[in-house]
């Protein structure tokens, strides 16, 4: 109950101070997994796309969330979309017997301190961030409105995202066909410029036997 309390608080002092700019990217963060090892928020970024669920078992929201997202476990997995939940919880204890009861099998860490919460702005519960494999916050969600929605939320942001960098890996590499394009016409005309002089001084070499023979 104070766990409850002390959150709630803090949620109080966030919706009095002003409201602060969000980040393109999550700071990163070290808490433990559930059998207390430290972890790095980083240590996740690499191939898949990434959604951080930061949550309570107290949380009506977070527990109905929690359990969508194992029911569609294998939507997420196909589309190369890896989940880290991760407790505010105060015992461990708490987290491990949610995550047997209702066979949990995505990645859940542990926060009791609520450091994910206070670097990351956290406003209310359920919050959900969408990263990119490159570390760019792509979407930060707060509150959950049922799977549906939300599924067609953050697949729409990664579609957006994987075009841009499809855009951009165009543009890059007709700019590095450019690039090459330019290079040979340099190579050629160093070419031309060279076999200009060589016929310049067979020419001067020329008119001066000419002038000696005379």
């Amino acid at each position: 109950m104070l766990r409850k309390i002390s959150f709630l608080c803090y949620l109080l002092v966030l919706l009095v101070v002003a409201t602060p700019a969000f980040a393109s990217e999550l700071t990163p963060i070290t808490i433990t997994d559930l059998e207390g090892n430290e972890v790095s928020t980083e240590d996740f970024l690499g191939e898949e796309y990434l959604i951080f669920e930061v949550w309570t078992t107290w949380c009506p929201s977070c527990v109905v969330s929690m359990n969508d997202f194992q029911d569609n476990l294998e939507l997420f997995q196909e589309n190369e979309i890896k989940i880290i939940a991760i407790s505010l919880d105060d015992r461990v204890s708490t987290v491990n017997n949610f995550v047997e009861n209702n066979e949990i099998e995505f990645t859940v860490l542990h926060d009791p301190r609520s450091r994910t919460a206070m670097q990351w702005n956290v406003r209310a519960i359920p919050a959900v961030f969408l990263v990119a494999p490159d570390g760019e916050l792509l979407l930060r969600k707060e509150g959950y409105a049922g799977f549906d929605s939300f599924w067609e939320e953050i697949t729409g942001e990664i579609e957006k995202h994987r075009a841009t960098n499809t855009g951009e890996n165009e543009k890059e590499t007709e700019n590095q066909a450019m690039g090459s394009f330019e290079l040979e016409v340099v190579e050629l005309d160093t070419e031309f410029f060279q076999g200009f002089v060589e016929f310049l001084l067979l020419l001067q070499k020329s008119t001066v036997d000419k002038q000696v023979h005379l």
